[in-house]
């Protein structure tokens, strides 16, 4: 049976028609997606030249017809082309576009009103949509990325083969091999037809394919995007939660104590200045603890917003140091050795950020001490301050010291029998104040028994 040329351009026309369809629905679908409607566009082109070609038999009209043919396919594929662009994100260069296809059409317009030759004509077009169909290969495997490898490199292959086909076709009038008639059913224009009808249809359906693939991974990420969203509401939902109970369970035993303290004050007065004095005391400790916690909530939400705002400042270093001592509790003063032997004389820091840095590592010393005594050493090394706050307690791996600067974490609640109260936010806070300075917080491992903390501070400027 042989297949008849007119048939074969109708068919290719219609069965572009319904490309054409399918892309636009593709597009109305997609609207978000670039480069789509160039798709559609550029193939309804190749259609219209497809009809044309269909009417180059025809009286009258032939000429015309083989110019519009000439046109409309170099046009359609550059069009393509672009939509392939777009479609990634990347800008067309218009201006050499527009060279090829006027150059494609001049050359088709001289070839065939001023000089017809139909092998002229094979030549400049096979060569010219060969070389487009290379620059599509080319810009979808440059361009591909995760979402859409698969049917970007399954296009790839489609349009270079294309390019490969076309240019091997232009080639054919320098090998003596006539093209014949131009509805002649031969091997070479039958094979021409057939290749075009199934690449059409490949590239097609691999750019509805690309499309889809890209939805589904977007979707696939955002619900990702979605589920971490979620996860990390919860995670937080629950952390104020444990940061309400904490608040709650910490501020009671204090608040219990000064309530206490007062009604003894009032329901039996004090016999002496003595007894006076040591319920003053208790009062006075209790106060300094819901202060201290007080504190360390309102940095913490600072820590978390990021509203530390760094303002350092000459500091008389051991004046400042004794000072911090002094005012941490009411016998810090006689719990706290100090060394400042090796201090320098001063240092450009934030003193009421450090002060509640330091504060907390020598809270947190004499709550886990086994003696109740802790040793503050300060001295400078490379360039920065180092205040190492030392006690002597239970040995504490360099994993688990690092798993107490984290939030809420505490080290071990009991100690020589004395439950050790806390809120676990003391060294993640200090950590926090001693980054925010460019330096850090960290457990420095001695020799067993004896646990050490050190704040490094660069001096600031």
């Amino acid at each position: 049976m042989k297949l008849d040329i007119h048939t074969l351009a109708f068919t290719l026309s219609l069965v572009n028609i319904l490309q054409v369809l399918a892309l636009g629905v593709l597009y109305r679908l997609n609207l978000s997606y670039h480069g789509i409607g160039f798709w559609a566009v550029g193939t309804g082109l190749c259609s219209l030249g497809f009809l044309c070609n269909y009417l180059r038999g025809l009286p009258g009209i032939g000429p015309y017809a083989i110019l519009a043919n000439n046109m409309l396919f170099i046009g359609g594929f550059l069009v393509i082309y672009t939509g392939v662009l777009r479609f990634f994100e990347q800008k067309e260069r218009r201006g050499p576009l527009v060279a090829v296809c006027g150059a494609v059409t001049l050359t088709a317009w001289y070839f065939t009103f001023v000089h017809d030759s139909q092998s002229a004509r094979r030549v400049v077009i096979s060569l010219a949509v060969g070389g487009v169909f290379l620059m599509i290969a080319r810009a979808l495997f440059i361009y591909r990325n995760r979402s859409v490898t698969m049917s970007a490199t399954f296009l790839c292959a489609v349009f270079s083969t294309g390019g490969v086909v076309f240019l091997v076709r232009g080639m054919t009038p320098f090998f003596a091999l006539s093209p014949g008639s131009l509805f002649t059913p031969s091997p070479t224009q039958v094979l021409t037809y057939l290749i075009a009808l199934v690449m059409s249809t490949l590239w097609t359906m691999g750019f509805i394919i690309m499309a889809l693939q890209r939805s589904a991974f977007e979707n696939c990420e955002a619900k990702s995007a979605t589920e971490l969203a979620l996860e990390s509401e919860r995670a937080m939902l629950k952390e104020q939660q444990q940061f309400l109970s904490m608040v709650s369970h910490e501020f009671r035993t204090p608040l219990a104590v000064i309530d206490s303290a007062a009604t003894n004050l009032t329901a039996v007065p004090p016999q002496d200045q003595i007894e006076l004095d040591q319920r003053a005391a208790q009062i006075m400790r209790a106060t300094r603890i819901l202060a201290h916690l007080v504190e360390n909530c309102i940095t913490t939400e600072r820590v978390e917003q990021g509203g530390f705002a760094v303002t350092p400042q000459e500091t008389a270093i051991p004046a400042f140091i004794a000072d911090i001592v002094h005012s941490t509790g009411i016998h810090a003063k006689d719990a706290v050795i100090v060394d400042c032997s090796e201090a320098p004389v001063t240092w450009h820091l934030d003193p009421t950020l450090v002060r509640i840095a330091l504060a907390n590592l020598i809270d947190n010393a004499l709550k886990y001490s086994d003696d109740e005594r802790a040793l503050v050493r300060v001295q400078a090394g490379c360039g920065c301050l180092l205040i190492r706050v030392e006690n002597k307690g239970q040995v504490i791996g360099p994993d688990e010291a690092e798993m107490m600067f984290s939030k809420f974490v505490r080290g071990r609640t009991v100690t020589n029998g004395r439950n050790v109260r806390g809120s676990g936010l003391g060294l993640f806070i200090s950590r926090r104040i001693a980054q925010a300075h460019g330096g850090n917080v960290r457990f420095v491992a001695v020799q067993p028994g004896v646990t050490v903390f050190e704040i490094v501070i660069p001096e600031l400027h």
